[in-house]
């Protein structure tokens, strides 16, 4: 197992793997970096994790994730977060609905350093419908023309 004492990896040669195939997941237990969920061949949502496997189980959990969402924007009430929230709801129950077409893909394993900047880095690549996070405004009103 290698050690990623200040040395950056490129994730699993590009191969993508079912959302719902645990034991592809369990490959990434502990190891932290940057990933893509995948619908067909576009990249809807990057996201970053200390560890990989929980954060991408998590995912593969859509009603679990919907719940504590819902229940977040009760007790927030009315704050700035929720239209995060309402996105994060949008792309939970895009994921319920296609769960057994749902892929993910490791674009890059990390040290927890680096993390924010790698994953800033690819939102401005992918440009992915679902993040709200380190994308300019003006990408935002295109994207939510997007089905």
């Amino acid at each position: 197992e290698a050690k990623m004492k200040g040395k950056e990896m490129m994730g699993d040669n590009n191969e993508f793997y079912f959302l719902s195939d645990s034991s592809s997941r369990k490959i990434y237990k502990d190891k932290s970096g940057i990933y893509g969920l995948y619908y067909e061949e576009e990249c809807f949502y990057v996201g970053q994790s200390k560890n990989l496997y929980s954060r991408l189980s998590s995912h593969n959990r859509p009603e679990t994730r919907l719940r504590e969402i819902k229940n977040k924007i009760q007790r927030e009430a009315s704050s700035d977060r929720t239209p995060n929230r309402e996105k994060s709801i949008k792309m939970y129950e895009f994921i319920r609905d296609n769960s057994s077409l749902i892929k993910f893909k490791i674009l890059k394993l990390s040290t927890e350093e680096n993390l924010d900047k790698y994953e800033e880095e690819f939102i401005s690549l992918y440009k992915p419908k679902y993040n709200y996070v380190g994308v300019d405004v003006d990408y935002w009103a295109h994207s939510n023309n997007k089905k």
